[in-house]
């Protein structure tokens, strides 16, 4: 879920405010400032909750990556219980 994106983004973002700061302490490393959001901004995100959604979506794809050639990865996720398929595209 979206949720799970964003609590990923934040332990990354303070993740590396540990490791800057501890750079920071013995190495005389810049600050980097960081928000979850800047993580976020390059992850769109699509709820599919039916099969004609399904179809939809993967009609759609071609054209969304013609549009954001700088896609890096898809990621498709199925949840089997509720028949929910998720897609995080990530640029």
């Amino acid at each position: 879920m979206v949720e799970r994106a964003l609590q990923i983004a934040e332990a990354c973002v303070e993740d590396m405010e540990e490791y800057t700061g501890y750079m920071h302490k013995h190495f005389q490393a810049n600050q980097v400032q960081m928000k979850p959001e800047d993580i976020l901004e390059n992850i769109f995100y699509f709820r599919v909750c039916s099969y004609t959604e399904q179809i939809a979506l993967v009609n759609h794809l071609e054209k969304f990556i013609s549009e954001n050639k700088d896609v890096g990865i898809i990621i498709l996720k199925f949840h089997p219980v509720d028949l929910l398929l998720q897609v995080y595209i990530v640029t």
